[in-house]
């Protein structure tokens, strides 16, 4: 398979699962946010104390797996994607849990997607650890076929978001506690779900979310509502033939006070209400990355 079909192959099928986790149309409600991005404002509790480094493996140098354990299920592979709100579980495990899963179909696109709720009895991510633990489950054999690497559960931002955390692309290491602020930042849009950051395109400002799943810069767009942008390549349709990925090229970019003349990424013809688009550190030439929950700010270092 071309490079090319790979590339959108990925953006797709992880578009799609961002679509069911997150995009929910008309449907997200408070509970559904973040934890800390509730306690936080209410609460003022900052998580962890001091931080803790937690090894990773990096796939498609994008992609960070940790090991963890659900139950007594332990050196599981869990995924660690700031663009999921909930965490996941892949069908194969909670069956081999046994856990009672309660069905429900979500609308995304025009598909309806098969998912359900589960309660795992307890969570462990390094010294994170969650009793009990609501999640949702999906089958995750798409994901794990476009990664290349069996993915157990899929770490969202409602355990992420629980202590600030960083992610060093050169160490290879998840850290968990309080962080400093790198070389770039970008405050958060208080408005949107967490971490939501204004970017510029062309003289227009989107609402782009910073996505540890994402491998480049994907960005949502509608009939009504043009992304200023030229085609850089044969589009491809996908997420079960609904929805158009088109190569692009930007120009007149800017985030935060980083300014870029152009810049490639995607075009997804499928309006999303909570953003404009999906925004992955490696396309920002990232080495590390950090995510102060507290504040709301997203930092990085090149």
């Amino acid at each position: 398979m071309k490079t090319g079909s790979v590339r959108l192959k990925v953006v797709g099928a992880h578009a799609f699962l961002a679509g069911t986790l997150m995009l929910r149309p008309g449907a997200l409600k408070a509970a559904d946010l973040p934890v800390l991005y509730q306690t936080l404002a209410e609460t003022g509790q900052s998580g962890l104390a001091a931080p803790a480094e937690i090894p990773f493996k990096l796939y498609r140098d994008y992609a960070i797996v940790v090991r963890g354990s659900v139950g007594d299920c332990d050196k599981l592979n869990l995924f660690i994607d700031t663009g999921a709100s909930s965490t996941v579980v892949d069908l194969a495990l909670a069956r081999k849990l046994r856990l009672p899963v309660s069905p429900r179909t979500i609308q995304v696109f025009s598909n309806a997607v098969a998912s359900g709720d589960v309660v795992l009895p307890s969570l462990q991510l390094g010294p994170v650890r969650v009793v009990p633990m609501a999640a949702v489950v999906q089958d995750l054999s798409g994901l794990s076929d476009s990664l290349l690497v069996r993915v157990d559960v899929i770490i969202g931002i409602d355990v992420l978001a629980r202590s600030s955390f960083a992610l060093d692309y050169k160490t290879k290491k998840l850290i968990l506690g309080p962080v400093g602020t790198f070389a770039n930042s970008v405050q958060c849009d208080a408005r949107a779900p967490y971490p939501t950051v204004p970017l510029e395109v062309g003289g227009r400002v989107l609402r782009v979310y910073v996505d540890t799943g994402a491998q480049e810069l994907a960005l949502f767009e509608s009939p009504s509502a043009p992304i200023p942008h030229k085609r850089d390549g044969e589009g491809r349709t996908g997420i079960g033939g609904q929805v158009v990925v088109e190569p692009a090229e930007f120009q007149a970019l800017r985030l935060g006070a980083t300014h870029w003349a152009k810049r490639k990424g995607l075009v997804m013809q499928a309006p999303y209400k909570l953003f404009d688009g999906l925004l992955g550190p490696k396309w920002l030439g990232a080495s590390r990355i950090a995510f102060d929950v507290e504040h709301r700010i997203v930092s990085w270092d090149n």
